[in-house]
């Protein structure tokens, strides 16, 4: 072979190696910034829902429970916060259960607005919804809790009633007198309510008061939240004529007491004071214990999901 053109010929293949070499080194970093942008704008995605998520956490979750007067900052165990709670709820009920409805809500339903706009990553987005569910948990426990605080109103309104009430029902047993009548059937028909499986008329006059004391053994909280929530607020109702089923009953147990006050009812009242004062604490303890389990629940998610966003970061 020529010798000139064996120069040509490796002198071409080494400029064709050296342009192949090129295109490689192009391509390798055309992909690599391609694969880096990507990362880039991944990461950038990842601070954003950070940073939304970090906003709505301070704008919703935190002013909420300053709105609540309760400062999380000082509650380490949820036992703190129920004492909290309790103490609040047993001080002042109508006002505290006013003031989350009108305050506090409004804060903490606005911070579920900015939760539920976020669009964390596939990856995650699952975090995210069980934080969600947290936040909607929490507005659900806040607006039971409120709505039942604010309903002790009727029932106390009731409660001055009681013994006015007992008075007219005790004195339509003892005399035939018709003044008495509109009251008493208010009570009557009261009692009936709260001795709501059993008929008045059907139980001897003097076992009222141990009957009622039976009704409020067992499930103490649902005891009171049913009688003062439904039961109470007869007592303040307008007086109302009676009908002549409760005429005749009241007749029947006037002519067999025969004017002896040993043979009417004379407890039912002390019965029923007696179960109010020591339902009314379990209900309490009862309601102190609705806003911890939600707050558990939301810091559980939140801590997984900061979890998530964190490794999505490269943080450790």
């Amino acid at each position: 072979l020529d010798p000139e053109l064996q120069t040509k010929a490796t002198s071409m293949g080494q400029r064709v190696r050296i342009i192949l070499g090129i295109a490689a080194v192009l391509i390798a970093v055309g992909v690599g910034g391609y694969f880096w942008m990507g990362s880039q704008k991944d990461l950038e995605a990842n601070k954003d829902v950070r940073a939304a998520f970090e906003k709505a956490h301070k704008q919703g979750y935190v002013p909420f429970w300053d709105a609540a007067q309760l400062k999380l900052s000082q509650y380490s165990k949820p036992e703190e916060l129920e004492r909290a709670v309790l103490k609040i709820v047993h001080k002042t009920p109508m006002a505290y259960g006013k003031l989350l409805k009108e305050k506090a809500l409004p804060v903490l339903e606005a911070g579920i607005g900015g939760f539920k706009g976020i669009k964390a990553p596939q990856g995650y987005a699952d975090k995210l919804a069980d934080v969600v569910a947290a936040v909607d948990g929490l507005d659900s426990a806040v607006n039971v809790l409120a709505g039942e605080l604010q309903m002790i109103d009727a029932f106390e309104e009731g409660e001055t009633e009681l013994k006015r009430s007992e008075t007219a029902w005790f004195n339509s047993l003892i005399w035939d007198d018709p003044q008495y009548l509109p009251v008493s059937f208010k009570y009557g028909k009261f009692l009936g309510c709260v001795l709501k499986d059993k008929k008045i008329a059907d139980i001897n006059p003097t076992q009222l008061g141990p009957e009622i004391t039976k009704s409020c053994e067992s499930d103490q909280p649902g005891w009171f939240r049913r009688v003062a929530f439904q039961c109470f607020p007869m007592l303040s109702a307008s007086d109302a004529e009676p009908d002549q089923g409760f005429k005749d009953m009241v007749a029947a147990i006037r002519k067999q007491a025969d004017g002896k006050e040993e043979k009417v009812d004379q407890f039912s009242r002390d019965a029923i004071v007696e179960c109010v004062t020591k339902t009314r604490e379990a209900f309490e303890a009862e309601q102190s214990r609705t806003l911890s389990p939600a707050m558990k629940s939301y810091e559980k998610a939140r801590s997984a999901f900061l979890e998530a966003n964190n490794a999505a970061l490269g943080n450790k």
